[in-house]
């Protein structure tokens, strides 16, 4: 073969395709990214999440990638003693609820959950949470906004 041939061979082996490259970790392309951050201080109720954590315009659904959760107290068995992270509509997510995700906490020891791939809520669905026991709790929730 010529010097040109091999030129372009090795060029078209070592540059790959523009539609082989894969989208960003946990999320499609250019997709809106949300944030949500809660911290509360007593027993909790189901609560919506709120912030950037509402339903998203129609047909459009939150996809979460990450929550890290943890409580100054330790989580129980007993029901709703735990991180319950739930999705539904109404005021509370009282209408269509659905469990998201689950964790059992130590005292003082975060859970952090990374998702590969994205837990899909319902469309239209806001996010709420639940743990019941008394103490300090915080909740980080972060993903993106797609069909």
């Amino acid at each position: 073969m010529r010097r040109s041939h091999w030129f372009w061979l090795v060029l078209c082996l070592l540059v790959p395709a523009a539609s082989a490259q894969p989208p960003p970790f946990g999320g499609a392309l250019n997709a809106p990214r949300f944030n949500c951050v809660v911290t509360n201080n007593a027993a909790t109720i189901l609560t919506a999440v709120g912030g950037q954590c509402v339903a998203p315009a129609a047909g459009m659904s939150l996809h979460i990638t990450s929550v890290t959760a943890s409580a100054s107290v330790i989580s129980s068995v007993t029901a709703d003693n735990y991180f319950s992270l739930k999705s539904g509509t109404g005021a509370v997510c009282v209408t269509g609820t659905a469990v998201v995700w689950n964790a059992y906490t130590l005292a003082l020891a975060p859970v952090h959950a990374l998702f590969p791939t994205a837990i899909k809520v319902a469309p239209a669905s806001d996010l709420c949470w639940m743990h019941a026991a008394a103490g300090s709790k915080h909740l980080t929730i972060t993903g993106y906004i797609a069909p």
